[in-house]
């Protein structure tokens, strides 16, 4: 199975381990002292070897001691819930991740999104949460993709997670798909040192019994190592010789079993079940099924704390094929149950999983519109003091321009009045000397018709009396005419 296989290459890796605990003095030595985070990392790479007790202890004090330095956190968070991981606490890992995805995210480094992102998907992988898994996977590739550059060869580890999935719910076509994708990526980077990777193609392919795809990838893997250092044999998985050859199980028990001593000695409780399942298995395809009980049972006592659910349902799957073989029908019957119990246990824990995560989601997307509630109370309110401010400055405003047209309007009112008062007496005035003017006209009239009628007595010429005559009469009518109008109440009818 595709799970057990990959955790046998990195429990063959885990085999490289210091001997010797770094103590604190040193580690502030190496943090403080280093110019660059590259010997950081070899340090955390060393505590990450011991024993689990003292490798969290180590990582605890500098966690502690070291609180405002994001940069040197976002390496340690790594090293350190992977360390986590690996000895079955994954509730403190997912926590810890989730502090070092936040620090990524806020200095939005792609290297570490996506080790955080891939770090997480293998966490809810371990809790057996398959949907969240696939959710961080994609994230994963998403941020291989939009940096391709930087991060193309990683592309080798999202596909061992894919066709773990995939392993998981029983498409062997689309794991063994995703298996060869690795060895496509490992040929696109050949600057990359990836032998690891290719070998675990070619163990894939081993343990499928895929003659012809392992013996192709064999002579990839052969070409590999002949063109890098001569053949020479591999210290981070099996021999050279072990991978190449398809029947060699005898000589793989051997090592299996020596692994396993190892991993024992160095308390690695997360790998440990899955090398006695792949031990196990192994010996039931020799036909050593006492002995493949044994292994396949310690591997379940190694898991008594549900480390890995997953690894659980597999130790009772090779169970039930060897109390079925062996005809041990009611054994097979008990195991077969075990399992579907797991299984059905696993479905449980997804779904109030996906319940919970609902309802966080609900509580947060609630709290979240109360409080875009309430800021919209707030700018309304805001809004309308502002618009009761607008209309009370309007208001001062208009009254300002009433008060101001009222006291320009009374001013020339006033201005007004005074000019009538003046009128009037100009007025008066000019009346006062129409009247001087009228009377005198009158008077020079009647002076001019007694002058006429006097003229008039003392001439004897007939004609000549007449003509004065008619002139008197003249003026006396002119005279007239004078005294009617000068009669009217309104002098501007003269």
């Amino acid at each position: 199975m595709i799970l057990i296989r990959f955790f046998f290459i990195i429990v063959i890796t885990s085999g490289l381990v210091f001997s010797q605990e770094p103590s604190n003095a040193y580690i502030d030595s190496v943090i403080v002292n280093s110019e660059n985070y590259k010997n950081i990392n070899k340090l955390f790479r060393k505590i990450s070897q011991l024993s689990s007790d003292k490798a969290i202890a180590k990582f605890e004090y500098i966690d502690a001691t070291y609180k405002k330095n994001d940069t040197l956190k976002l390496n340690l968070y790594s090293h350190y819930s992977s360390v986590l991981l690996r000895y079955g606490k994954n509730n403190k890992a997912l926590e810890l991740n989730s502090k070092g995805l936040q620090l990524a995210k806020k200095y939005k480094s792609p290297h570490f999104l996506f080790e955080y992102y891939q770090m997480r998907a293998n966490i809810y992988d371990d809790k057996a949460i398959i949907d969240s898994t696939m959710v961080y996977i994609n994230k994963a590739e998403a941020i291989v993709n939009a940096n391709k550059d930087e991060l193309g060869a990683k592309m080798t580890r999202i596909y061992q997670q894919r066709a773990i999935l995939e392993q998981k719910l029983g498409n062997a076509e689309k794991e063994d798909q995703y298996i060869e994708k690795i060895a496509d990526v490992v040929a696109a980077y050949p600057e990359h040192n990836m032998a690891f990777d290719l070998a675990m193609v070619v163990y894939h392919f081993k343990t499928r019994k895929d003659y012809v795809k392992h013996a192709y990838y064999s002579q990839k893997l052969k070409a590999y190592y002949l063109k890098r250092d001569g053949i020479a044999t591999p210290k981070s998985h099996e021999s050279i010789t072990s991978m190449l050859k398809m029947d060699n199980t005898n000589k793989q028990i051997k090592e299996l079993k020596s692994i396993l001593n190892s991993n024992d000695s160095l308390n690695y409780a997360f790998l440990s079940p899955q090398t006695a399942n792949i031990l196990g298995a192994k010996l039931y395809d020799i036909g050593n099924y006492k002995d493949a009980i044994y292994y396949i049972n310690k591997s379940l006592k190694y898991n008594t704390n549900g480390l890995s659910p997953y690894s659980k349902v597999m130790s009772y799957d090779n169970l039930y094929r060897i109390y079925y073989d062996t005809k041990d029908f009611e054994k097979a019957i008990d195991v077969l149950n075990k399992k579907i119990d797991i299984q059905n246990t696993i479905r449980q824990k997804e779904t109030l999983d996906k319940i919970t995560v609902l309802e966080v989601e609900f509580e947060s997307k609630k709290k979240s519109s109360e409080i875009k509630l309430l800021k919209a109370e707030n700018r309304n309110k805001k809004q309308q003091k502002q618009l009761y401010l607008i209309l009370a400055l309007c208001g001062l405003i208009v009254a300002s321009m009433f008060a101001f047209f009222a006291l320009k309007n009374r001013k020339q009112k006033r201005i007004l009045a005074k000019q009538k008062r003046e009128l009037e007496i100009t007025v008066e005035q000019k009346n006062v000397l129409f009247k001087e003017i009228h009377h005198r006209v009158k008077n020079s009239l009647q002076m001019v018709s007694s002058l006429l009628f006097l003229q008039g007595q003392n001439i004897i010429d007939k004609q000549a009396k007449s003509a004065l005559k008619n002139a008197q009469n003249r003026v006396r009518s002119l005279g007239l005419i004078h005294q009617k109008l000068y009669g009217k109440n309104h002098i501007d009818g003269v």
